[in-house]
């Protein structure tokens, strides 16, 4: 393939669709466009599964102080912005979760979280607050963080010894993309 970057390149068919494509998938372009257009989202997770309700509510909760987003649970995945469930990934500790950014391109996925059932057994109550704090970042429209960077975000899993709270720059990241909460009496 060419190179646009080589002086000898005359923007042949191949750099075009590398510079198209570059553009579409460029960093800043993703998390620029990536935001949902409401202060209240609604989630659904299956009521028969008790343990993943629960760390769902602690993960999506760590969100909320930051932004002003309202998060409400409804009883039908029909009905919610964010549908939440546990699936067959890969089961070996490779892809603990997923989730799809609000962008319109994934269309009804958009929000949704899937979490690995086999690493959902797996983890303790505060390494899936933190898995799933993490994903809820993705279905709010966060990006990960650099590597190396203290931050909820990064691209990897160190471990529950944060369960999931925000760092600064998780909370400056979400406030560049939605309203900061405003303290009441403020």
């Amino acid at each position: 393939m060419s190179d646009p970057s080589d002086p000898d390149c005359h923007n042949c068919r191949d750099c075009k669709v590398l510079n198209f494509f570059s553009e579409l998938l460029s960093p800043m372009r993703r998390r620029d466009h990536r935001r949902w257009e409401k202060d209240t989202l609604t989630w659904w997770a299956p009521a028969d599964q008790p343990d993943f309700l629960a760390a769902i509510s602690v993960g999506i909760e760590r969100w909320r102080p930051a932004i002003d987003i309202d998060f409400i649970r409804v009883d039908s995945a029909d009905d919610a912005d964010m549908v939440c469930t546990l699936g067959k990934i890969d089961g070996n500790g490779q892809t603990l979760a997923y989730a799809y950014f609000p962008d319109k391109r994934n269309g009804p996925l958009a929000g949704d979280v899937v979490f690995d059932e086999e690493d959902f057994k797996r983890l303790s109550h505060e390494g899936r607050i933190e898995v799933l704090a993490h994903e809820f970042g993705h279905s709010l429209g966060l990006d990960h963080s650099g590597e190396g960077q203290r931050s909820l975000m990064a691209p990897y899993y160190a471990g529950d010894e944060n369960a999931g709270m925000l760092w600064q720059l998780d909370r400056e990241r979400i406030q560049g993309k939605y309203p900061p909460r405003q303290l009441k009496g403020s």
